[in-house]
């Protein structure tokens, strides 16, 4: 990048140049410039002439840098009389003189550096920051307005009918049945309770025995209408079992950790569906557990053992079955609980709409409740996904400013 500067070119004046046949006094500045003196070293980008500005002269020295650009060149074309002949090499040199001229060449030298090193290195490493930004997009998942509800339910109810998480019911709930078996015991006097559980009566049609199953019976159901031991196993294991499978989805292209919002949504779904389940719950067990009584006096079940021995696996059986297994045989069943959640809490937006003139729109969730299915998709990252947006909506228009250079 070396660039050559000829100062005080003014200084360079001849007065025999007529003696030596020249046409300027300035012939020897003349020749240095086109290349032609033997005492001038040749370097790539050449030299360039500048004045002196006249210190002595009052004017000049107190015009400013306009005046003196415009001194200088009128002198180069004057004075020196450079350029003053029709000749391509005197035009040439006149356009070597002076701070423009100057200007002009450390302008262009440095912009062939720019574009041919610093251009280069400046778009890789901004490409490479982009890259760094998509990839950070990437693993935050499909933005939200790419999604529609059902899209996201889709990837949380394949996640959640995966034979490991199903196994998560059962023995949350056989642990219930168990003690709902065992509370039911506890309320029968010491004698019915040997009656049931002892294997020398079992099949034999005693009094006793008839009686102490039947009583059985009725603290079975006693424990099943008043205790609620078994929707309530089944609620919580839902609880546990919505949240795991959200926070396993994190691993998932989908990104289900993020829907924070969507995951209460759901439980709340899975908590109404379950609740409207609780009735035929009823009235299933209550059938079963009075069908494996009769099938015990009838002795069409001995293989099992004595008459309360399989009761936790049916009482268990038959939960899994009414709370649980309808609701996942069924997915439309969740989106249609979320929906009409949804619709239940436009309603009550609406009503607080027309009592306060400030409400916020029916979309939203200014009245409470549930909000709607627009609502349910903002994920906890979003701050971080405008933010990283806006990096790299930067990085693209930095890119567009340099490559214009």
């Amino acid at each position: 990048m070396t660039l050559g500067v000829l100062a005080k070119a003014d200084l360079a004046h001849d007065p025999r140049y007529k003696q030596r046949k020249q046409r300027s006094p300035y012939w020897e500045l003349e020749q240095r410039l086109s290349g032609e003196s033997d005492d001038i070293v040749d370097l790539p980008n050449g030299w360039v002439a500048v004045k002196n500005r006249d210190t002595l002269v009052q004017e000049e020295e107190a015009g400013g840098l306009v005046l003196s650009s415009q001194t200088e060149r009128d002198w180069f074309a004057n004075e020196a009389s450079f350029g003053q002949i029709d000749s391509p090499l005197s035009k040439s040199v006149l356009a070597r003189c002076g701070l423009d001229a100057l200007l002009t060449k450390i302008d262009h030298l440095y912009t062939s550096h720019i574009k041919m090193h610093w251009v280069p290195q400046a778009i890789a490493k901004l490409e490479s920051e982009m890259a760094v930004v998509n990839a950070r997009i990437e693993t935050l998942g499909p933005a939200p307005g790419m999604l529609s509800l059902d899209d996201v339910l889709t990837v949380f109810l394949e996640e959640f009918q995966t034979p490991d998480v199903l196994a998560m019911f059962d023995t949350p709930l056989r642990l219930a049945a168990d003690s709902l078996v065992s509370a039911a015991i506890e309320t029968l006097l010491p004698s019915d309770k040997a009656a049931v559980s002892s294997a020398a009566a079992w099949g034999k049609p005693t009094l006793q025995y008839v009686i102490a199953k039947a009583k059985v019976v009725a603290a079975l159901e006693r424990e099943v209408e008043l205790v609620a031991t078994m929707p309530k196993a089944a609620s919580a294991t839902f609880d546990a079992v919505v949240l795991y499978v959200f926070e396993r989805g994190g691993s998932h292209p989908m990104h289900l950790d993020r829907f924070e919002v969507l995951r209460a949504a759901v439980l709340e779904a899975f908590a109404t569906s379950c609740g409207e389940h609780v009735e035929d719950y009823e009235l299933a067990v209550k059938s079963a557990i009075k069908a494996r009584a009769q099938s015990a006096a009838d002795g069409a079940d001995s293989s099992v053992g004595p008459c309360m021995s399989a009761m936790p696996r049916i009482i268990a059986e038959v939960a899994l079955r009414e709370l649980v297994a309808d609701i996942l045989m069924d997915p439309a069943k969740i989106i249609l609980s979320l929906n009409e959640l949804n619709a239940s809490a436009k309603a009550r937006a609406k009503g607080t709409k027309r009592a306060r003139t400030d409400a916020m729109d029916v979309d939203g969730d200014a009245a409470g409740g549930l909000p709607t299915a627009h609502a349910l998709l903002v994920e906890s990252c979003a701050a971080a996904r405008a933010e990283l947006a806006k990096t790299k909506h930067d990085l693209f228009v930095a890119l567009g400013e340099i490559r214009k250079i």
